[in-house]
């Protein structure tokens, strides 16, 4: 195993799922790519209230600096956390921020990029849990051509 792809959000959960990570990166000397992907819904969600072009335009701007600026908050944690396990061994770590269906986009990078294990958490920070799964992990789960380990 060579290649891992980690996606993760802001939940203690992704934390979780990146110790767990981190552990398996220093074992097997792989590279790991941690990946977080803003759902395309929040960024191009705007108050019904704005009543010009030129305002929503300028409201989508601001959204999307927000959202990037989160986004690199969560990749750089979540980097912090996987080099806690770093030992004498140097861990390369790439990191990749996106925006679209969280599900698909994760599923499309594993694929494109030959990654050897995808690794997420059961749930996120979407509040809303399901039987065992949250929502972008059963769909991960059930559509990734890649091996999936899910941390609880």
């Amino acid at each position: 195993m060579e290649k891992i792809l980690l996606a993760v959000d802001d939940s203690s959960q992704s934390e979780k799922a990146a110790e767990k990570a981190g552990e398996l990166v220093v074992a097997l000397e792989a590279e790991v790519t941690i990946l977080t992907v803003v759902d395309a819904v929040i960024i191009n969600s705007s108050p019904e209230s704005v009543q010009s072009q030129f305002a929503l335009e300028e409201l989508m701007v601001e959204k999307k600096s927000e959202v990037k600026e989160k986004g690199n908050k969560i990749l750089n944690k979540t980097e912090n956390i996987i080099k806690s396990f770093q030992k004498e061994k140097e861990i390369k770590i790439n990191k990749l921020l996106s925006s679209g269906s969280p599900a698909e986009y994760i599923c499309e990078e594993a694929e494109k990029n030959d990654y050897d294990l995808i690794i997420m958490a059961s749930t996120g920070e979407g509040g809303v849990k399901r039987f065992l799964l949250g929502s972008t992990s059963d769909r991960v789960v059930r559509h990734a051509e890649t091996s999936v380990m899910i941390v609880k």
